[in-house]
């Protein structure tokens, strides 16, 4: 794959077979989980150490595993690189927050900075050129936007989701969740409440990546040029 590839030159084969990111956390902290999603198949990596108790309870949607952020990022570089995949994000979260990790390899942020897709001006002007009302949604801030994943999923098509996994509420699930494992020690030890809050951050995980591969899916399928 070319670096530096620009969202406007994918094609609709590249979208289809690119790979989508996307971080979970706070925003005072640092991401507490990756998920990855490729060819229908998802994957949460989670980052928090204080969360790797967690991993063994799994989701039924996908693979969850503990790793270091430098590690996944090498193995969805090489993959990147050697299936000639587009790497994809919606927003410019994900680029900052490899971008101003510091323990990570210069080379690999570069790579990333250089690499990594952002598909939210594309498809902004995709519904605009197309006729397309795109519902606005409540962002973090309590403010209306029209430009959320979660708006642009309902515009699509995407299959519809409970309200509870969209957005709005998952970092304060992680703050609760990490509170208890602090407490507790272990996912048999947590409250049925702590329990669901974590089962509910990965599941929104999951409709965010797979949501973003179907918007990346529909866009460059139907984008005029």
């Amino acid at each position: 794959m070319p670096s530096g590839i620009q969202a406007t030159a994918l094609t609709a084969q590249e979208a289809s077979n690119a790979i989508f990111i996307d971080f979970e956390g706070t925003r005072t902290d640092g991401p507490s989980l990756l998920g990855w999603y490729v060819e229908g198949r998802w994957t949460a990596t989670v980052l928090e150490p204080v969360f790797e108790p967690m991993v063994p309870h799994g989701h039924p949607l996908g693979t969850v595993h503990f790793r270091p952020l430098a590690d996944i990022l090498i193995e969805l570089r090489e993959m990147s690189v050697i299936e000639s995949r587009a790497v994809v994000c919606w927003s410019e979260r994900e680029r900052t927050a490899i971008c101003e990790d510091e323990t990570l390899d210069s080379g690999l942020r570069d790579w990333w900075e250089d690499n990594l897709v952002n598909i939210l001006k594309p498809a902004k002007r995709w519904a605009r050129e197309n006729g397309v009302e795109v519902p606005p949604i409540l962002n973090s801030y309590g403010k209306e936007t029209s430009a959320s994943l979660t708006g642009f999923r309902r515009a699509t098509g995407y299959e519809t989701v409970a309200r509870n996994l969209e957005h709005g509420n998952t970092s304060k699930r992680i703050r609760a969740v990490r509170r208890q494992i602090e407490l507790r020690g272990t996912f048999e030890a947590l409250t049925p409440t702590a329990k669901g809050h974590w089962t509910k951050v990965l599941s929104h995980n999951f409709h965010d990546c797979a949501g973003l591969a179907h918007v990346c899916d529909v866009i460059f399928s139907t984008k005029q040029t």
